[in-house]
């Protein structure tokens, strides 16, 4: 099964928490190893600050230990892009996706238009 996050590589997009509660689930629910991948695309954002590139080395480091402590022989718990991925990949990812993550911790534009609706 494929869990997808789509986001740009912002704070305000819990990312970090994302990772962390994803490793907990493996942590605390073992019979998901080898059966649940996150696939999490982080599209660069504001590459000039130090902020977004200290929380780009976290999310490395992070994937890193995360997939160090799980990784079988046949399966890595996350398969990590950084970059942006072109239309056509996009519509397969969702496509293949059983669950896409949607875990702001903040975020503005999400908040208006959801204001729309209520």
């Amino acid at each position: 099964m494929i869990i997808l996050g789509v986001d740009r590589l912002d704070y305000t997009k819990g990312l970090v928490h994302r990772l962390k509660a994803f490793e907990l689930l493996l942590e605390r629910y073992p019979e998901h190893l080898e059966k649940v991948t996150l696939l999490q695309i982080a599209v660069p954002s504001r590459t000039d600050v130090k902020e977004y590139q200290d929380l780009k080395e976290e999310m490395d480091q992070m994937v890193g230990k995360i997939n160090g402590r799980f990784t079988t022989p046949n399966w890595s718990p996350i398969r990590y892009i950084y970059g942006c991925v072109g239309q056509d990949q996009l519509a397969a990812f969702y496509r293949d996706a059983a669950v896409c993550l949607v875990t702001p911790l903040r975020d503005g534009a999400f908040r208006r238009r959801l204001n729309q609706f209520i």
